[in-house]
């Protein structure tokens, strides 16, 4: 999605609390959202760039546990 039709920007944008509550994009976001996913183009969202500022590199790891009787075989 291009950051002018990201309704999020507009306030750090310098509009006023009046433009504001007069969006419409505002109250219900972006076109996109209202398209059906099948309309939608999925290329923009699968670019993203490494200088981006706003795209972050993250590590995660998940773990499992199992309750202390499972590991007894006492299920």
């Amino acid at each position: 999605m291009d950051t002018k039709e990201n309704p999020a920007d507009e306030a750090s944008r310098g509009l006023s609390a009046e433009e504001l509550v007069n969006s419409p994009r505002w109250w219900s976001g972006p076109d996109v959202l209202w398209k059906p996913r099948d309309d939608q183009t999925t290329d923009e969202a699968a670019t993203i760039s490494e200088n981006d500022p706003e795209a972050k590199k993250i590590t995660s790891f998940a773990i499992q546990t199992k309750p202390f009787a499972s590991l007894l075989g006492r299920e």
